[in-house]
């Protein structure tokens, strides 16, 4: 098949135009012209005369690339080469527009290597006449940048022109180019950077080291590809250095990223009291055939005044929670010194100290304010709304709060003292909580654990209303396991430990307040605690008991045993006086072997040990084989330094138990260097005798 020249040529100039001057974003183009020699291989005549010796010519090509697709390139060309006729005195001239497609591979800023393969049709001009037909064609090059938009290709490549009945020209041909970037011509944007900072908020300056404070996305509206770009950001007066986003491998012409802002604040934020504005940048680092450039985009950032806060995670209240802070660190420890005791506290420490806390709050003069500007029932709601918290120095100063401030509060002086505490929140309300370091199992002896406490992680937390801190603990403490259990029921409950919380979101180091109200006299305080818990008391003892006395009678048990029983249960609450009383009541009446022994403990505890030994001694002697009662008996003997005696007791201890005899051996060494061991914290919540 033949046709004319002219519309071969014409036809392979037109798709370059096409592809150089068509204006597409989306694509990277280069042009490439030079001078090629041809090295002819065949086909050979007269035997081994090959039909054509060295020729040489020009090539024009271009290489397209997609943005999306960088390695590949589609690469339209068009070769004009002169071939002389071997013993011809003659030549022919080969104009050959074809396409090809290839790889590229980058191996340094400006060292790239190609590969390709394609084909198209050839026409053929000499005196004997005009030849066209297909062709096919495969190579390499090895391209060299000079500067952005001029680069040196050197390369090779194979070509065969057939024939319908075999070849006319088979060869390999080498061209020596000069490339064009064409997008490097036209008029760019450069390196753009496009910020989205949040407003930041002072309370969670340490928090943005390693949690996003927006985001920033970087374009590359250049023709040319960056490497190693490196964003970071900086805020003027309130960061000392900048602070790396993240760093991309490479960035493609016309290829963007988006990536996280993030910040290292100094404390010096801290001191933004009202809302406000500075200056800050981002600084972008990059390379372009291998050489480092730079470039700094200013941006305003939004800086919150320190108390503010948004309720989009409930447990960044926890960064307000200073447990450490001087003035919270005072007002909780003279409150647990005041309440000390000697003997195990009622139900537990846990609950003695949180409840003495509550009640120096109330004696303090400490109350509920619903705050008129950010009213925690209408900026809970909304996770965009800018709420205003107090820090717990700035509530003990203004007396009041909402009831965010006064859980802030109450949760700093619990923490203060090693209570770990708990935000409570219920649909516009929060609230707290705190652990009471019991087991269920020992909870269950005090309370209904469906109705007066949370079971959560198997930790037992005691909930409770803070705003009624004017009313009592008893009344805060129902009305919050009464708030709870309404959540629950409609699914709306949140419980977040102070401890987890702060994983996450750090207490400030916040100091500054104003002037601080005095500090209650203790005699006030101790009144007011005495007088809550005898309430607590009546509460919780009142049903306990009356389930007591039901389940005494259910098992046919004497009224001695069921005294008995109900005395157990005061000791155990800590009400010691009531508790002693009630042993002796039962002693009048009758020489009640368990009875003695609780009688006894009581004794122990209040380090009467003369009474608590004949007491014990007394039950041994009605009741020989009770391990635990020769125990306490030789213990208190021993450090009595009566060794004759409570080796006699010994004796009967070995025959009855000697297990816990050998732990009595273990523990005083033969009797010769006994120390004092009794103490009253040894009695435990198990050691009350309820049985004979």
């Amino acid at each position: 098949m033949t046709f004319p020249g002219k519309r071969v040529i014409s036809a392979g100039f037109l798709l370059l135009f096409i592809v150089f001057q068509a204006p597409c974003q989306n694509l990277e183009a280069e042009f490439y012209a030079g001078p090629t020699l041809s090295i002819p291989l065949g086909p050979v005549v007269d035997g081994d005369l090959p039909l054509f010796s060295l020729g040489g010519g020009m090539a024009l090509r271009g290489d397209i690339s997609p943005s999306s697709l960088p390695l590949f390139f589609l690469s339209p060309a068009l070769d004009a080469d002169y071939m002389p006729l071997n013993g011809a005195g003659s030549a022919m001239t080969m104009i050959a527009p074809g396409l090809s497609l290839g790889i590229r591979y980058e191996a340094a800023p400006r060292l790239v290597f190609k590969a390709f393969g394609g084909g198209g049709l050839y026409y053929g001009m000499s005196e004997p006449g005009n030849v066209s037909n297909p062709f096919i064609a495969g190579g390499g090059e090895i391209d060299l940048k000079l500067n952005p938009s001029l680069s040196l290709g050197l390369g090779g490549r194979y070509r065969l022109m057939t024939t319908p009945s075999g070849s006319l020209y088979e060869g390999i041909s080498l061209n020596l180019g000069v490339g064009m970037d064409l997008r490097a011509k036209r008029k760019t944007r450069g390196m753009e950077v496009f910020p989205l900072l949040n407003p930041i908020f002072p309370l969670f300056f340490t928090y943005y080291d390693d949690n996003p404070a927006g985001t920033v996305t970087v374009r590359n509206g250049e023709s040319l590809r960056y490497d190693n770009v490196t964003v970071s950001f900086h805020a003027n007066q309130y960061m000392d250095g900048y602070k790396v986003s993240g760093t991309v491998k490479s960035l493609r012409p016309g290829e963007e990223i988006s990536l996280p802002v993030y910040a290292l604040f100094n404390d010096s934020i801290f001191r933004v009291t009202e809302g406000t504005k500075v200056a800050g940048d981002f600084l972008v680092t990059y390379e372009v055939l291998g050489k480092e450039f730079s470039q700094s985009f200013p941006v305003t950032v939004e800086i919150n005044n320190r108390n503010a806060m948004t309720w989009d995670d409930d447990r960044k209240a926890a960064s307000f929670v200073t447990a450490k802070d001087p003035a919270v660190l005072g007002f909780s420890k003279n409150t647990v010194s005041l309440i000390r005791s000697d003997y195990a506290p009622p139900i537990s420490e846990n609950f003695r100290t949180a409840l003495a806390l509550f009640q120096t709050m109330s004696v303090y003069g400490i109350g509920y304010a619903v705050d008129p500007a950010t009213p925690f029932t209408a900026y809970s709601s909304d996770q965009r709304a800018v709420d205003f918290l107090q820090f717990p120095n700035q509530t003990l100063s203004y007396k009041a709060g909402d009831c965010d401030d006064i859980s802030v509060l109450y949760a700093a002086l619990l923490e203060a003292v090693g209570i770990p505490a708990a935000f409570i929140t219920t649909p516009g309300h929060i609230f707290i909580a705190f652990d009471m370091g019991i087991t269920p199992e020992q909870a269950e002896r005090f309370f209904d654990l469906d109705r007066d406490v949370i079971l959560h992680e198997d930790r037992i937390w005691m909930p409770v209303e803070i705003t009624l801190v004017k009313s009592g603990f008893l009344d805060a403490w129902r009305r919050g396991a009464q708030e709870w259990n309404e959540a629950v029921r409609a699914e709306a409950q949140g419980i977040y430990p102070v401890q987890e919380a702060w994983r996450t979101y750090e207490p400030v180091g916040f100091v500054e307040a104003g002037m601080m109200g005095q500090y209650p006299a203790g005699e006030k305080i101790t009144q007011s605690y005495n007088s809550e818990i005898g309430d607590i008391y009546d509460y919780i003892n009142g049903p306990r008991i009356a389930r007591i006395h039901a389940a005494c009678k259910e098992r046919g048990l004497s009224e001695v045993e069921t005294l008995n029983r109900v005395a157990v249960y005061y000791a155990q609450m800590g009400m010691l006086d009531k508790a002693e009383g009630e042993f002796g009541k039962i002693l009048r009446k009758e020489r009640h072997v368990p009875s003695l022994v609780n009688l006894a403990n009581i004794k122990y505890i209040r380090e009467d040990y003369e009474t608590a030994l004949i007491l014990y001694k007394e039950a041994s002697a009605l009741k020989p084989n009770n391990g635990k009662i020769l125990f306490r008996t030789i213990d208190l003997l021993y450090n009595q330094s009566r060794y004759d005696e409570a080796e006699s007791y010994l004796a009967l201890l070995r025959q009855e138990d000697p297990e816990l005899a050998t732990t009595v051996l273990a523990r005083y060494g033969g009797g010769t260097d006994a120390t004092r061991a009794s103490d009253g914290s040894v009695i435990s919540l198990d050691d009350w005798e309820e049985d004979e």
